[in-house]
């Protein structure tokens, strides 16, 4: 595990914002959960699935993706991509919506 820093990022201003951001991406990288959501009051967060796209173009087809959240806290998820034609880019999403419906069923 590493991580690289400018001496000029080091030695400029803000260098304790700097290396505050350096400590938290490598607790990240050490698969620490770094932030969790927490509802306030009546609020159902515990059942809830948090779902995007997102597309690029890519020579003559399009790259759609997806990211999904697979518990409570949003801390773990799933991703998955699919290469898609100019008009099947919607037929796509739907199988990546359900994959992700799938993979959230089955860790809950």
């Amino acid at each position: 595990m590493t991580q690289m820093v400018t001496t000029r990022k080091i030695f400029g201003k803000g260098a304790q914002s700097v290396f505050t951001k350096i400590l938290l991406q490598i607790i990240a990288k050490r698969g620490n959960t770094l932030w969790v959501a927490k509802g306030q009051g009546n609020n159902q967060l515990d059942s809830l699935m948090l779902i995007g796209f997102d597309t690029a173009k890519l020579k003559n087809e399009t790259v759609v993706t997806v990211c999904s959240t697979l518990n409570s806290t949003f801390t773990s998820i799933f991703t998955d991509y699919a290469m898609a034609g100019s008009n099947d880019k919607f037929k796509h999403m739907v199988s990546l919506t359900i994959k992700s419906i799938k993979e959230y069923f089955g860790r809950n």
